[in-house]
């Protein structure tokens, strides 16, 4: 049975799936809540994989995965709309792709482009990609340039 919702004040908050994942530091021990979206808060639709909430002020949009990362924007894209329409933007929003490898063709680097504007301009959210497993630091993510 997939657990759809965890709070947590841990110091390192862990979202896992397929082998992929990503950690958000929280040193100071505050609220962070881990929301499994495909599958949990959306059915039977395109979605991304988790929703990281700290504080209830900063959401952060997860995908973990392998290549396929053109699938994986239309995954966060999707993700924000339905946020959006049911009115769960926080004051800060953000995108993170955790992935194998991304490519590195012209043609995709145009689509991640195109994508990171419509984000920032429509959610004032900065879409990440990166490879491997790293630990984040949440004020990186939700910054522009971010996430290191």
């Amino acid at each position: 049975m997939i657990e759809c919702y965890t709070k947590t004040k841990a110091s390192k908050v862990l979202v896992q799936e397929r082998g992929k994942s990503a950690v958000f530091l929280n040193p100071e021990r505050v609220d962070f809540f881990r929301v499994k979206f495909d599958g949990c808060l959306v059915k039977n639709a395109v979605a991304c994989d988790w929703l990281v909430i700290r504080q209830a002020t900063d959401n952060i949009l997860v995908e973990l995965k392998g290549t396929d990362v053109e699938h994986a924007l239309e995954q966060i894209e999707a993700a924000f709309e339905y946020m959006a329409r049911e009115k769960l933007l926080a004051d800060k929003n953000a995108a993170l792709i955790v992935c194998s490898r991304p490519h590195r063709t012209p043609k995709f680097s145009s689509k991640l482009q195109k994508a990171r504007a419509r984000l920032s301009e429509r959610y004032k959210a900065p879409l990440h990609v990166v490879t491997a497993r790293h630990e984040f630091i949440v004020d990186r993510v939700m910054s522009q340039t971010g996430p290191f």
